[in-house]
């Protein structure tokens, strides 16, 4: 039974006697998707014809919000709304997850794929997100338009924004190493060039339509202006983390006087590290002149952990009759486990060297994140080539591939992606500690056997996740692992080093009775 408080009440009555769009500010544990719902059984109590879309922010919480919403709201997550346009306009167009890589490797020479490969995926998947469309005589054709201007200035905010890498061919030597995008640019063919083989991929992949991946369902739904099915009203989740191809989307499944309504929490924002703005409910508000809202009360958190979140975020409260809760500083030596413990780490590295001792012990436990599995595994082929190597060659190889990686990012002070590469290495180097594979094939299968899918997550085991793995999780216990890994040090943009401290508020209000802390030698038990 939904208790509406008086804060709940003038959302609602704004909802059903107002106008205009709305934001809720729902702090950790405020109960948004409970809100959701209810404000979405209002408007249907007013007008029981209204359209309403519920946007979840991934499939998990899809199938999870369509539990709960009422059963005349449609539940779908962005990338499905965009799906669905894409394929009435393209009824024979088919998802391929591996559009992207097949793409490089069809229009560029077996030579530049090698070199380009990695950095230009990772450069077209960020300007999708973006929505920068290239201005070609293709896509003029095709009548795609971007939402952000296809010029140099653009291309080379996302290269600086995000550290792109790309190896570098030493014009003596011919020998490769590792450089930024932009370094081997300016030293071997030109920023230019470079900029063209992401152009052209992304200009032939809107002209090309018979497949698409993830990036595309909304990509190609934008740039080509396709009719989307309209709302009178959408709700969307986690407004925090939305990139500005999402914004566009949401804009066009409004109808004529159409409303939002968008719900999230700015001080949980940590995705802008894949593309998501990182001012994405600000910009929201703005755009759309939003009454906003604030739900600061966590119906999760007890006391002493609504204490602690007051130092990120000064609203936050915890009920008046919350428990008190506790603070502990765990002993790695005399661990008493349960398994409904959430242990959480800022890098991975430490979570499997933790796995690895709990497996060691006969404790059950699971490491949600098959998409790390897949950055480690792809990191892993790209250090030993193209030969099945025996595991000790593959060792050395890996950490040359990384050292070079990490100067090169540091020369140029992109601190943050160069402790990223440091943290993939480290975690396939205990991995390796650990298998019994005998060679790079069977590593990598190892790799993905560690990790397991958000939705078959377990509940009888310990659960193992990083803090932005975490987001939407609770637990009696909550343990933050290594929590000196946090803010990470090597944060230097204004938005990386506010994502940082994010992530500890994110940390700390998982716990429902309990926040603990274990540090350990390492990463290592």
């Amino acid at each position: 039974m939904f208790e509406t408080t008086p804060r709940h009440q003038r959302i609602f009555d704004f909802l059903q006697n107002g106008a205009g769009h709305a934001a809720i500010i729902a702090l950790a544990g405020a109960g948004k998707t409970s809100t959701m719902v209810e404000a979405a059984a209002k408007i249907l109590e007013q007008n029981p014809e209204t359209e309403i879309l519920a946007c979840a922010f991934n499939a998990t919480i899809r199938t999870e919000l369509a539990a709960r919403m009422p059963r005349d709201v449609a539940v779908k997550t962005l990338n499905g709304l965009g799906w669905g346009a894409l394929r009435s306009h393209s009824p024979r167009c088919q998802l391929n997850k591996n559009r992207t890589q097949e793409m490089i490797w069809h229009f560029l020479s077996e030579a530049d794929a090698n070199v380009y490969g990695p950095a230009l995926s990772k450069l077209i998947g960020l300007a999708k997100s973006g929505g920068l469309v290239p201005d070609t005589e293709a896509t003029q054709r095709a009548g795609a338009e971007g939402i952000l201007e296809d010029n140099p200035e653009n291309w080379n905010n996302l290269i600086q924004r995000f550290g792109i890498l790309v190896p570098e061919i030493t014009a003596e030597s011919g020998t490769v190493t590792q450089g930024r995008l932009i370094d081997f640019a300016r030293r071997i063919l030109s920023e230019g060039r470079l900029i063209d083989f992401a152009r052209r991929i992304l200009s032939e992949g809107i002209t090309r339509g018979q497949m698409a991946d993830f990036d595309d369902q909304l990509y190609m739904t934008v740039a080509l202006g396709l009719p989307i099915q309209k709302f009178d009203w959408v709700i969307v989740d986690e407004a925090q983390d939305l990139s500005p191809l999402q914004h566009e989307l949401i804009s066009r499944a409004l109808a004529d006087g159409g409303r939002l309504l968008a719900v999230g929490d700015p001080n949980q924002a940590i995705y802008g590290f894949r593309g998501a703005d990182s001012s994405s409910m600000p910009r929201l508000i703005e755009r759309f002149s939003m009454e906003t809202f604030s739900l600061p009360v966590s119906y999760r958190c007890p006391k002493v952990i609504a204490e602690l979140a007051r130092k990120h975020c000064p609203e936050f409260e915890s009920l008046p009759n919350a428990a008190d809760g506790q603070i502990q500083h765990l002993n790695p030596h005399q661990m008493a486990w349960d398994p409904s413990d959430l242990v959480m780490c800022r890098n991975s590295a430490p979570l499997i060297g933790l796995a690895y001792d709990l497996i060691r012990k006969g404790i059950g436990c699971q490491v949600l994140g098959r998409d790390i599995g897949a950055g480690l595994a792809a990191m892993a082929k790209r250090a030993n080539g193209k030969q099945n190597r025996d595991l000790g060659v593959f060792e050395e190889r890996l950490r040359r591939h990384a050292e070079s990686q990490i100067k090169r990012l540091q020369s140029q002070e992109k601190e943050a992606q160069a402790e990223g590469v440091a943290d993939r290495r480290d975690t396939i180097l205990i991995i390796l500690e650990n298998t019994e594979a005998t060679d790079v094939n069977g590593l990598i299968s190892d790799i993905f056997a560690m990790f397991t899918a958000e939705n078959g997550k377990k509940k009888d085991v310990v659960t193992l996740c990083t803090v932005h793995k975490a987001k939407g999780l609770e637990a009696p216990r909550a343990i933050i692992l290594d929590s000196h890994l946090m803010p990470s040090r090597m944060a230097r943009q204004d938005w990386e080093k506010e994502q940082e401290k994010n992530l500890i508020y994110v940390a700390q209000t998982r716990a429902l009775q309990t926040l603990a802390y274990l540090e350990t030698a390492e990463g290592q038990t």
